[in-house]
């Protein structure tokens, strides 16, 4: 079978949890193609000038098996929408399909395509009275216009089905991997980046920011009453650049700020030897689609205290802590719960278990899969029978380009 020529819009690389997603796929399909042969021929859409600098060591590993073209559109853009498919019609016309990794996608593809839509919350839990209308318009034309919709857990799956109408056997669950490099880290590198960043003694860990569905606010009151209950509390380490100075002010208001340690976005060596030196990750939100910190906490055997979401039980199931509740109080009994039991071995190899089941070959592997019944069903095959050229679409597009 001749590799499959996919366009895979590239541009979130860097951009939280999707960007993530993205960078584990790309590898994952040249792990495919490593270890099976060209399975995939691969093309990406990434941003321009600065936003490319700051991948550029990702690019030069990728560089001799990916094909990369620029794209100037920036994120939620009319340009995104309305002129990216008409500036790359010669270059959807050399592929077979369109992967775009969010749900904002491009109108006037004349590929088939295939879009990931990790959660709905901001459909579920929005940000502002304008986000709820406008995601779900986004999202609704998103899989009105796909041929396949991937997302990452099936408690994303069932949300989706219940809140947009999606054509039987069209939306495939296949959940987020682990990073490279996202690892239990040795004793002696916990010490050197604990001291680097001022961390010291006990410590547990937050990595998001505080959109109003992580519950960080929340969990400053739960710090409050944690102090207020225990003769010593642990120090609270905070990962992520989104914080802004009215939720700090409340930090101060709490009288928790000398408690709390701001350490901003972190390298992913400095990610693992943080959470590999915690007594455990936090998790405090109201929804998640799947929650990739709490993935890499089990990576590095570390312990996840949680709020009672379907996303993080699907994940975790027995590994987690989860509170009775989602306030704060509740949360506060959850978190004394785990500082009062030391972590066994028994857990600490059942939770690098669980993050061995989530690797990124997997990923891309149940991707492939998808992009082959796209493409089999595209020409009137047999589900997932993909042809060794796909004449109707490709011939038909270089005709009128």
């Amino acid at each position: 079978m001749s590799a499959i020529p996919v366009l895979l819009d590239a541009r979130k690389l860097g951009d939280g949890g999707i960007g993530t997603y993205l960078e584990n796929l790309v590898d994952g399909f040249l792990e495919l193609n490593e270890l099976h042969g060209e399975r995939i021929a691969l093309t990406l859409l990434v941003s321009p000038g600065d936003a490319a600098k700051r991948h550029q060591a990702l690019f030069e590993r990728w560089q001799r098996s990916v094909r990369m073209v620029e794209e100037p559109a920036p994120k939620y853009s009319f340009a995104e929408y309305f002129l990216l498919a008409r500036r790359h019609r010669a270059l959807c016309a050399s592929v077979d399909l369109f992967h775009s990794p969010h749900y904002t996608l491009p109108f006037a593809l004349p590929i088939p395509a295939v879009v990931t839509i990790h959660d709905i919350i901001h459909v579920t839990y929005p940000d502002s009275p304008l986000h709820r209308p406008t995601a779900r318009m986004l999202i609704a034309s998103a899989i009105r216009r796909s041929r396949r919709v991937i997302t990452v857990s099936e408690h994303s799956a069932r949300q989706i089905r219940q809140n947009f109408r999606v054509a039987p056997g069209m939306l495939s669950a296949i959940p987020n991997a682990v990073s490279t490099g996202i690892s239990r880290t040795e004793q002696s590198t916990i010490t050197e980046v604990c001291a680097r960043y001022g961390v010291k003694g006990e410590y547990l860990v937050f990595v998001g920011s505080d959109r109003p569905h992580k519950g960080y606010r929340m969990l400053q009151e739960c710090w409050s009453l944690l102090q207020q209950k225990r003769a010593t509390t642990p120090t609270l380490v905070v990962i992520g650049d989104r914080f802004d100075e009215a939720t700090k002010r409340l930090g101060r208001d709490l009288r928790i700020a000398d408690a709390v340690h701001y350490l901003g976005a972190v390298s992913r060596r400095d990610l693992s030897a943080l959470l590999s030196g915690a007594r455990a990750l936090l998790v405090p939100s109201l929804e998640e689609g799947f929650c990739l910190p709490a993935l890499e906490a089990f990576a590095c055997e570390t312990a996840v205290v949680s709020t009672p979401i379907p996303a993080i039980a699907e994940l975790g199931g027995d590994l987690v802590r989860f509170a009775d509740g989602f306030d704060a109080p509740a949360f506060a009994d959850a978190v004394a719960a785990v500082l009062a039991i030391p972590l066994t071995d028994r857990f600490r190899v059942g939770a690098g278990e669980r993050a061995a089941r989530f690797s990124r070959l997997a990923v891309a592997q149940a991707t492939f899969d998808v992009y082959r019944s796209v493409l089999g069903a595209a020409v009137g095959g047999a589900d997932g029978e993909v042809p060794e050229r796909l004449t109707t679409t490709r011939e038909s597009l270089e005709a009128v380009s």
